[in-house]
């Protein structure tokens, strides 16, 4: 019914879903419009009991002292995780590190995965 409607609808709306039902015509009580939820003077939630229960709470680990050792960490992990996601690629596959590069010392086109630390613009000539 969605398929077929015009315009075509976004989502599919709880009006939308009544109508199919209507037309299915399933041999159900007759269906009850209940008017709950976002809108309707009422939040559904105050009504619910909640089954919410807290199983760890990590507060106290979260967070770093700030110290160089902590963003050394943590920007190398994130290194790690994108090189390793590159290297997926078939095209990145045999791309290696910049230290890589220079021990080899060969010239040429080669591939190699780094992180841009710092950018410095310089001007080059005059144009």
């Amino acid at each position: 019914m969605a398929s077929s409607a015009q315009p075509r609808p976004l989502f599919i709306s709880a009006d939308l879903v009544l109508k199919a039902a209507e037309l299915l015509d399933l041999g159900h009580d007759p269906i009850i419009r209940v008017e709950e939820g976002l809108g309707h003077g009422r939040r559904f939630a105050e009504d619910r009991e909640s089954r919410l229960e807290v199983v760890f709470d990590p507060t106290g680990k979260l967070g770093t002292t700030g110290a160089f050792d902590d963003f050394l960490r943590y920007f190398r992990s994130r290194f790690e995780k994108m090189s390793a996601l590159f290297r997926q690629r078939i095209d990145t596959r045999s791309a290696g590190t910049i230290a890589d590069a220079l021990a080899v010392g060969r010239m040429g086109e080669d591939g190699f995965v780094a992180m841009v630390v710092e950018k410095r613009e310089r001007r080059i000539g005059s144009f």
